[in-house]
């Protein structure tokens, strides 16, 4: 009889956690994701950057999401830091550049590859990883099964010996027989929640409007990550490809200032619900920009954003991977991967790469391991995640905009690789050489 998994969360760990499952077990698991929303979310998180790591895992889910991601994705070959006015601030590019040093690797098979910085649209990726979910599970009639909307959980309860759970959600219906639990529902988890512990997460103090203009304005250089270092805020920009295949500008602001605009910061509660408010996301940019004189670069990117350009406001969350002791708890058949356990902040655009590296990886440990020990398969997934989430993390930190981290949280990049290994790439990452050579995962 197949294995019952219940994924709960139809994001990046989500949905690669169910191709991992399919791809290991294969007809020997019954996979169901549930998610509280009543869609995919494809707006939220325009851009994400791939690890060298990361691209290991696309390749590796078969079919052809590795190909078409990159089909879909722009490269970065260099940081461009510059101030307001358009001039260029080359010690700080050159501290930015350092993070992404090492891009070639080898494979264990001795093969050379060249992982290449790249950026993809959210929407894009989810779109992707949506329609591998549908050929995965027999097409999209078969799959729509197995994926769950408008069921937000509310318990999971034990049901005797054997390990079998009951899930239980907020519209009233239950589902038996649950041999695995995945949370992957993301900082507000509520699987963790449920079956470990309710320790909120960090609220950092930082802000995110964003939006997308056509094409490459001539403000922006190609090719490159764009910082803009304002006073009162930071802003970037780089180039995505929208759902259509069409070459797109994204641009962000982050600032700091939450007293300004009159915001709640006694709870996360308070503060989203003050910050989801505001409707009027091309108001807000046009205000924060005007608080500079001249004729900025941050006004003329929002000047030249049509009206449908402007896409989201909202705030950032941070949660600290070792607050969490043990991710999974095999006796009870649970486990929190991505954001329900690591959170980062978005300045190295790492989260959902990580994410989807804990959930390829979770398959993989199980099948390791077996069924009869899920602890020493999350164990395992753990050791191996939470150098490199270690070591974003702090890269967070060190990128993180002017008021958000203090001095004396940044540590030079030296220090970060003496701590937690060289996370950037293949050939340097220790817990990915391991992986690599105990699973043949070929990457070129």
């Amino acid at each position: 009889m197949p294995r019952s998994v219940a994924i709960i969360g139809t994001g990046s760990a989500g949905m690669v956690a169910a191709l991992s499952m399919k791809r290991e077990f294969g007809d020997d698991v019954d996979v169901h994701v549930y998610d509280q929303f009543k869609s995919f979310k494809m707006s939220q998180g325009v851009e994400l950057a791939l690890s060298p790591p990361f691209q290991i895992v696309m390749k590796a889910l078969d079919h052809d999401v590795e190909a078409v991601m990159r089909e879909r994705a722009c490269e970065t070959h260099t940081t461009v830091v510059r101030d307001s006015a358009g001039e260029r601030i080359p010690f700080v590019e050159e501290m930015m550049n350092s993070v992404d040093e090492g891009g070639v690797g080898k494979t264990p098979e001795g093969d050379l590859v060249r992982c290449p910085t790249l950026q993809i649209s959210r929407g894009v990726y989810m779109s992707i990883l949506q329609d591998e979910f549908f050929k995965a599970m027999g097409g999209k009639d078969a799959a729509t099964k197995h994926l769950h909307w408008d069921h937000k959980l509310e318990a999971v309860v034990p049901e005797g010996e054997g390990g079998k759970k009951t899930l239980r959600f907020a519209n009233g219906e239950q589902v038996t027989g649950v041999d695995l639990v995945v949370g992957a529902d993301g900082v507000h988890s509520a699987v963790r929640r449920a079956c470990f512990d309710d320790v909120p997460a960090r609220h950092v103090g930082a802000n995110i409007i964003y939006g997308v203009i056509p094409g490459t304005p001539d403000i922006h250089h190609k090719d490159a990550f764009n910082i803009v270092a304002a006073a009162t805020f930071s802003m970037v920009s780089s180039e995505i490809v929208d759902s259509e295949g069409k070459r797109m500008t994204w641009w962000a602001i982050v600032h700091t200032d939450r007293e300004k605009h009159d915001s709640p910061t006694s709870s996360i509660k308070a503060y989203r619900t003050f910050w989801e408010s505001k409707a009027d996301v091309k108001q807000l940019a046009h205000d924060l920009v005007a608080e500079e004189e001249g004729d900025t670069l941050p006004k003329k990117f929002v000047a030249m954003t049509a009206e449908e350009g402007f896409l989201y406001a909202g705030f950032f969350l941070d949660r600290d991977p070792t607050t969490l002791k043990q991710w999974g708890n095999g006796e009870m058949g649970a486990v929190c991967i991505g954001d329900a356990v690591h959170a980062i902040q978005p300045w190295a655009g790492m989260g959902a790469s990580l994410a989807a590296e804990d959930a390829f990886l979770l398959g993989k440990m199980i099948a390791k391991h077996g069924w009869n020990k899920l602890q020493d398969a999350f164990d395992e997934l753990q050791a191996l995640q939470l150098p490199r989430v270690q070591f974003y993390r702090q890269i967070t930190l060190n990128n993180a905009p002017q008021g958000i981290i203090s001095e004396d949280l940044m540590v030079p990049i030296e220090t970060v690789v003496e701590q937690f290994g060289d996370q950037r790439s293949l050939e340097k990452c220790p817990a990915w050489n391991q992986f690599c050579a105990h699973f043949r995962v070929k990457s070129a």
